[in-house]
């Protein structure tokens, strides 16, 4: 992977740069110290404001995904991490770590064609892994309640495993069909979320967090709505399991525009412990994935391919003690869509 770390003051101008991998992306320090940062990247948006001033006014680290970087380098996109400068006795200021992929420039079209060709294998294989056992499940249970049929505590218990059982059946079934490579259908998101808050609501009412529904007035975009439903759960999943008693998640949607392309946002913003800098960093590469062995991890590893098989992006906000907010960011038509 390519590197190139630069810091600028208050003003947005460069003090200080330097390159993991010389000749890969050439910038001498000293052609561009005192230059407005534009002489290296393009203006980078967050939130409708220049991403460097957002870190410096806010103290806050920011991560964005995918950012294509024009013709200024041989690489077309990278992924970016902006952080305030922490060194004693410096002003105000911001470090940018440009990680850029080291793959040829490719359209975004193919890109998002081949994300979802592997989200469909890794589909398949996990969808298979679940369904042997499940069936070994199935039987056992199928024993136990004609075996025991006069014992009525347990005849009630088999019966909720068995409607899970069939729950989780036809589940698989559901992803198995709804994975393949056909074409994104126009969809109105806000009902998505709708059904993920219903389905979500109770999970959230027992381990006593506050699950509220916040969706702004947008338009239909084009999407696998079973993907994106798994997607947005498992934001959900995450916030629940991180939030104490009392904790509170809101599930939004908005309009948002980031490199000057429209976007339709997911938000999923909750007030739990946070994240530290190592666990955000880790979720820049790429081509990370989840550390064998532990599951932990899995969910947003998915739903970061999701959103990247629909050609879009995916933006993290979080400190240690301020929650966080994980905002799914999906093209309109036209926008990197087939329309």
């Amino acid at each position: 992977m390519v590197e190139l770390h630069f810091c600028v003051n208050e003003h947005l101008r460069i003090i200080s740069c330097c390159e993991k991998h010389p000749g890969k992306v050439a910038v001498p320090d000293e052609t561009v110290q005192g230059q407005p940062y534009t002489r290296l990247l393009p203006p980078l948006v967050y939130r409708d404001l220049d991403a460097l001033d957002w870190v410096i006014r806010n103290d806050r680290k920011l991560l964005l995904e995918n950012v294509r970087l024009g013709e200024r380098f041989c690489f077309e996109y990278a992924d970016l991490v902006i952080e305030p400068l922490k060194e004693e006795n410096t002003r105000p200021g911001a470090r940018v770590t440009v990680c850029v992929r080291e793959i040829a420039a490719t359209a975004p079209r193919t890109q998002s064609f081949q994300r979802s060709e592997e989200l469909e294998k890794l589909a398949v294989m996990l969808s298979h892994g679940v369904r042997n056992p499940l069936n070994a499940i199935k039987g056992a249970v199928t024993y136990l309640r004609s075996r025991f049929a006069h014992e009525p505590e347990l005849g009630e218990f088999t019966g909720i495993m068995s409607e899970e059982i069939l729950r989780l059946e036809r589940f698989i079934s559901g992803f198995l069909a709804t994975t393949s490579l056909d074409h994104p259908v126009p969809h109105d998101i806000n009902a998505l979320l709708k059904k993920i808050t219903v389905f979500a609501s109770l999970q959230a009412r027992v381990s006593g967090v506050e699950l509220v529904l916040d969706c702004g007035p947008v338009n239909p975009i084009r999407i696998n709505p079973f993907q994106v439903e798994q997607a947005v759960l498992n934001l959900l999943n995450n916030a629940i399991a991180a939030l104490p008693d009392g904790g509170r998640i809101r599930l939004g949607s908005n309009n948002c525009r980031r490199q000057a392309r429209q976007f339709i946002a997911v938000e999923v913003a909750d007030n739990g412990p946070g994240m530290v800098a190592a666990q955000i960093a880790s979720l820049k590469d790429p081509a990370s994935s989840p550390e064998r062995g532990r599951e932990r991890g899995f969910g947003l590893y998915i739903t970061r391919e999701v959103v990247q098989s629909h050609g879009g992006l995916m933006e993290i906000d979080s400190e240690p003690g301020m929650g966080t907010v994980v905002r799914l960011l999906f093209p309109v038509a036209g926008e990197g869509q087939s329309s």
